[in-house]
């Protein structure tokens, strides 16, 4: 009796997640292309803590490339093409200073967009490699076979373009020193 209360509970958490997904892609999506003010503060703490970020995770993937194989290579390109995502999605984006000399950053929605549905092509393709797996049917052989190696990359791409963007926000509204012509 108590396994199965146990199953039910899972079977209904996993029920509650598939419905309310659509619900937190919408609601994600609407955040993640909102504009938002930059505190300098803020903006310097997050700058200087995300290198910080990096480097416990390639250390974490360092340490998971003992049990997966490849998980740092993955990691490292992940990486690169994060610090790429970050970049256009700078381009993208719409950094502006207000009169009352406030900052204000807008991501770009497409570039955002982008972004969100490389996470859900990796949650999709994880879910199936799972169905795969569970029934081990010859016919689902087209599906790709996915290691958990291969979550370094997409951590890598979304932590490295979270560190571009905020190294480049800081750099922008950093306060500079006065000047003097002598």
């Amino acid at each position: 009796m108590p396994l199965l209360i146990v199953l039910l509970v899972v079977g209904g958490v996993l029920a509650l997640w598939l419905l309310l997904f659509p619900l937190w892609l919408w609601r994600r999506y609407r955040l993640g292309k909102a504009r938002r003010r930059l505190w300098p503060f803020w903006a310097r703490l997050n700058a200087w803590l995300s290198p910080l970020s990096l480097l416990l995770f390639l250390l974490g993937a360092g340490i998971a490339s003992w049990a997966w194989p490849g998980a740092l290579a993955y990691a490292g390109w992940g990486l690169l093409a994060g610090i790429a995502s970050g970049v256009i999605g700078l381009l993208l984006g719409r950094l502006e200073r207000f009169p009352d000399g406030s900052w204000h950053y807008t991501p770009s929605a497409l570039w955002m967009t982008v972004l969100m549905l490389v996470v859900v092509a990796r949650l999709l393709l994880g879910a199936l490699d799972l169905w795969r797996r569970a029934l081990q049917a010859d016919a689902l052989a087209w599906i790709p076979n996915f290691d958990h190696a291969s979550l370094f990359a997409l951590g890598g791409l979304l932590l490295a373009h979270a560190t571009t963007t905020a190294w480049a926000q800081y750099w922008r509204i950093r306060p500079r020193a006065a000047r003097t012509l002598d």
